[in-house]
Order: structure tokens, then C-alpha cells, then sequence
């Protein structure tokens, strides 16, 4: 995929505003951020700053790829957004959002795929922007809107991923672990009156002192990645080995997008990387050697093979 985007798990991308703030370690070297600056000379990032609307030229082009989409008899998707956030409550985002909301009521032939760090506000934000309940209207779209929050590491999981499947089960709901800054478990934990909680969140069971294991919902697509930018972190390949296992074990689809800028030394010396990629950079994570190399020659080869799972939707 990746038609109109360089993003491996999309079609399209599309940006309503511009300008964000760093809620977490995922966003401390924002690639959105870098990119504006090195394009534009400047970059709408921080909480007194304002989020741009982008241009009456890149909103007609969703309406575009819906004709194009529709011509095809296919159903194309559309991540949303990149330069920024869409479940972020700023005072900037308030007609975009609206806007936004009636761009996918009018394109049937796009799967919107929306993207937030603020999960925990993103129903009542996107309530904000519509005339009826919100779990009603995404009930109304049916399978072309999926949700997805950001996790660089267990904090952030065990922060967001309990907020995400609070969400009804009717949602698509999917996490993008990009950048990958630590391991993270299949399951999440918290406390309810002084009982250990475990929340295995992608076989969609909840265990309350190791007792019974009651269903609740689960994620249904997990995406990985790597850093990228002059500033990228190293991704330790267990990290990414101990997620794809327990989604095969789980049944979930699994997408390995890069390694970003840092490719373990190991794979580099494979016969499917040659030596004359050249690099000065070294780092040594957890034991392990990488080389920066840069997201363009690190690859997505994953124990020898790409891993490019989508769920069944998708392909619908």
C-alpha cells in the first residue's frame, strides 16, 4: 500500500491542521516537527502555538481519491494525520475537525484511519465536532473508521491501551508502536481496590487476581517501528520479535514498517544487506550492536521476511 503515501500501511495520508505538542518520550524527536522545520524555516509545535489549517487544495483531495476509489470499485485507506494530531483539544482544531467529520461521511470509498497520543479525550473531542452521539455516528460508518493510538513503550501502554479499549467493540482499533523505544507486554496492568488487574489486550480477556478470565475488548491490529531523523534511537530486535510472536500466538495481524535509522549489525552482515551501504555511526543497545544506516537502506526484513498483516477488513 502505500499509493499518494510513503507510509506502508495506508493509501493515502491526510492532513487537515499542522502543529502539535510532545505529550511523551515517542514525541521527543518528532519527525513532523523536524520535517516543518527543515521545509518551511519553522514549525507550529508547543501548547501556546497555533495549528495551521492546511490548504483548500489538500482538502479537495480526499474527494478525489474517493472518485478514483469508487471508478476502481475498491476501498482505499487514508491515515489521518501525520503533522499532527487529530484527538488533540486545541481551539485550532475545532472547524477542521468539524470539516473533518463530514469529509468522511462523504467519501464511502476511503477507510479512514485515525491516529491520537490522546486517546483518553479522543470520543469527547470528536463529540465536540458533531450534532449526534458520537458512538452512534461511528456505529453509522460501520467499517470505515478505525481508531489507533501511538505506544513507544509499557508506560505508554499501560497508559493508553486500557483507554482504547474502552472504546465500543464495534470500532476497529489498532496500535502504532512507532517509534518502538522499549519491549512492551501482551498485556497491561492497574489495580481496582487493591486487586492486581492483567488486561491481555490482544486475546481481549481481563484476569482479577489471577482469578477468572473475563472477555473485554482487544486490539486488532498492531503496527512496529523504528525511529527515524538525525536524532533516531536504536529498536532492539527483541522488542519487535517478542510483539510479532505473541500477535501470531494471539491471532492478531502484525505490520513491520522499518527499523528506522538503526539496523542491528547482525542483519546488516546478511547477504540481503552488502557491506557498501557505508556508515560511521555505531551503538551498542542491551547487548547488541547497530549500525545507522538510515530508514531508506535499514529495510522491513523481520527474521528474513517482510511482515505486512492487515485485518480481514482491509481486504474486503
Amino acid at each position: 500500500m502505500g499509493e499518494n503515501s510513503k507510509i506502508e500501511w495506508c493509501d493515502h495520508t491526510f492532513n487537515p491542521a499542522i502543529g502539535c505538542m510532545k505529550v511523551s518520550d515517542g514525541c521527543k524527536f518528532c519527525y513532523a516537527e523536524a520535517e516543518q522545520d527543515k521545509r518551511f524555516g519553522r514549525a507550529e509545535w508547543g501548547p501556546k502555538t497555533r495549528r495551521v489549517r492546511t490548504s483548500p487544495d489538500n482538502w479537495r483531495k480526499p474527494d478525489t481519491w474517493n472518485r478514483k476509489a469508487k471508478a476502481d470499485g475498491v476501498i482505499r485507506s487514508v491515515f489521518c494525520a501525520s503533522l499532527s494530531d487529530v484527538g488533540e483539544d486545541h481551539p485550532d482544531w475545532v472547524e477542521p475537525r468539524r470539516d473533518l467529520v463530514a469529509m468522511i461521511e462523504r467519501t464511502p470509498n476511503l477507510r479512514w484511519l485515525l491516529l491520537t497520543k490522546r486517546i483518553e479525550s479522543f470520543m469527547s473531542v470528536m463529540q465536540n465536532a458533531m450534532t449526534v452521539n458520537v458512538e452512534d455516528w461511528f456505529a453509522s460508518m460501520g467499517d470505515r473508521v478505525w481508531v489507533g493510538t501511538s505506544i513507544e513503550n509499557q508506560d505508554a501502554a499501560n497508559e493508553r491501551i486500557p483507554e482504547i479499549l474502552k472504546m465500543p467493540k464495534w470500532i476497529t482499533k489498532f496500535l502504532s508502536m512507532e517509534p518502538l523505544l522499549g519491549p512492551v507486554n501482551s498485556y497491561v496492568t492497574s489495580t481496582l481496590e487493591g486487586f492486581d488487574v492483567v488486561t491481555d489486550y490482544l486475546r481481549g480477556t481481563i484476569s482479577i487476581d489471577g482469578q477468572a478470565h473475563v472477555p473485554c475488548n482487544k486490539v486488532n491490529w498492531v503496527i512496529v517501528g523504528g525511529e527515524s531523523g538525525t536524532h533516531a534511537r536504536p529498536m532492539h530486535p527483541d522488542w519487535v520479535r517478542s510483539i510479532r510472536n505473541e500477535c501470531v500466538d494471539a491471532g492478531t495481524p502484525f505490520l513491520f514498517k522499518q527499523w528506522g535509522a538503526w539496523l542491528p549489525y547482525y542483519v546488516r552482515c546478511s547477504d540481503k544487506y552488502p557491506q557498501n551501504m557505508g556508515s560511521s555511526d555505531h551503538a551498542v543497545l542491551e547487548g547488541s550492536l547497530f549500525t545507522k544506516v538510515g530508514k531508506h537502506n535499514s529495510g522491513r526484513l523481520l527474521d528474513g521476511q517482510e511482515w505486512n498483516q492487515f485485518p480481514q477488513q482491509a481486504r474486503s
